[in-house]
């Protein structure tokens, strides 16, 4: 099963200057991460997983590059990918949860070939460099919704799950 998790501003923004455009992440939306990714493999691009500096605890780390010498083997179960359909043909023909955790191109890669989708919508826009496209173009469905502030900076953000029946 292939799911996305993303966090976006109002406007779909995801990035800027490759990191966060609020900053530092939100407390309650790395704990809805860490709910929704601990455990399970999470692919990435390149350039995602340097914004990150680290493999995530926890976590089988894929990362997309099409530098076959990347170096990967370094890190404690992280691996090297510099093929997207053979990760698309084995999770979507598999029941284990492949997370495409970003950035935007992994996103665009994945979102076609995606079961569920969870989604951090943030109530306020950012200066941003990079986007989420939308996924109402797709055949999803919301299942599962909550609110919640961020205690030290006072932004909502609403919690979501999309399921894709296919």
């Amino acid at each position: 099963m292939i799911s996305l998790i993303v966090a976006h501003d109002k406007n779909y923004g995801i990035g800027l200057n490759n990191g966060l455009p609020w900053g530092k992440p939100f407390a309650e939306d790395m704990k809805w991460f860490r709910e929704h990714t601990l455990n399970k493999s999470i692919v990435m691009g390149r350039k995602t997983f340097e914004s990150i500096g680290k493999p995530l605890p926890k976590r089988k780390s894929i990362i997309l590059t099409k530098d076959y010498n990347y170096p990967v083997e370094q890190y404690e179960n992280c691996f090297l990918s510099t093929s997207i359909n053979r990760l698309i043909n084995f999770y979507s023909s598999n029941s284990f949860e492949l997370v495409a955790i970003g950035g935007a191109e992994t996103y665009k890669a994945f979102i076609p070939y995606a079961t569920r989708l969870y989604v951090t919508e943030i109530h306020d826009s950012y200066k941003c460099d990079t986007y989420f496209s939308s996924y109402q173009n797709y055949n999803f469905k919301q299942n599962y919704t909550e609110n919640a502030i961020d205690d030290k900076t006072g932004v909502s953000m609403t919690f979501k799950i999309y399921e894709n029946k296919r």
